[in-house]
């Protein structure tokens, strides 16, 4: 239910145990996953984006951190309802992005899916950890570059994401978006230093095969890209390696 939310909220989840009910379910109300009545005002609060109860209620002793049905937390049905008003104030109170859900998702790694980076830079600016990993093992960085997400691929960077962190089958983020051909990333990515000759261990390809063989339309931009990409590596000693 959590992700199915989240997901009509714009995130591109992975499939987990909280998916399984209809993606057609409306989100029920706080109640239904808080019993602590406390609990489900507060998350009620955040979740209308009423910052002002948030704060009030989290001062009378409302936990930001508590627990309920579901893996759910006050923050996930913030998260959940697209408040970011709501989020910001539980943040402020002391919910922490980190706390794992019942499925191994926080509320830092369900956010690096989604395309809104808004709500990436609110999580990180309040300790969301940028090495963090989802449920399936993949680094935040890894997962926003499945994504296409090249600004919260950059901000998972400044915020100190290890651009050479692996996914469960050894890939980094520049080789995952040099087998996607996305060269206008993997250009920035070497300009960080990224590693272009890492070879996952599990299907032995390397980013730089990609930059130097992917077949791409020669007019198109990402071709453009691809050449300044082979430049840059040819600038730096690297030759292209052999076709596989």
């Amino acid at each position: 239910m959590i992700l199915v939310a989240l997901a009509a909220a714009g995130w591109t989840l992975l499939p987990t145990p909280f998916a399984a009910r209809s993606a057609m379910a409306a989100l029920p109300p706080a109640s239904h996953f808080f019993p602590d009545a406390a609990t489900a005002r507060l998350a009620d609060a955040a979740g209308r984006g009423d910052a002002a109860a948030v704060r009030q209620l989290a001062a009378a002793g409302a936990d930001p951190n508590a627990g309920g049905t579901e893996g759910m937390t006050p923050l996930l049905f913030a998260i959940a309802n697209n408040s970011k008003a709501g989020a910001k104030a539980l943040l402020e109170a002391g919910a922490d992005p980190n706390r794992r859900a019942r499925d191994g998702e926080s509320a830092l790694t369900m956010v690096a899916s989604g395309t809104d980076t808004d709500w990436l830079r609110l999580l990180l600016a309040f300790g969301g950890d940028p090495n963090a990993r989802n449920s399936i093992g993949e680094p935040v960085l890894v997962n926003a570059g499945l994504r296409r997400n090249a600004d919260a691929v950059r901000m998972l960077l400044d915020a100190g994401a290890d651009i050479e962190a692996t996914d469960e089958s050894g890939s980094t983020v520049t080789l995952v978006l040099a087998r996607m051909n996305q060269f206008h990333v993997v250009a920035y990515l070497l300009g960080r230093n990224a590693d272009a000759l890492h070879r996952s261990p599990v299907s032995d390809d390397a980013a730089a095969d990609y930059i130097f063989h992917a077949a791409l339309d020669p007019s198109s931009p990402l071709a453009d890209w691809q050449r300044r990409c082979q430049q840059y590596l040819q600038s730096r000693g690297i030759a292209a390696p052999p076709p596989r």
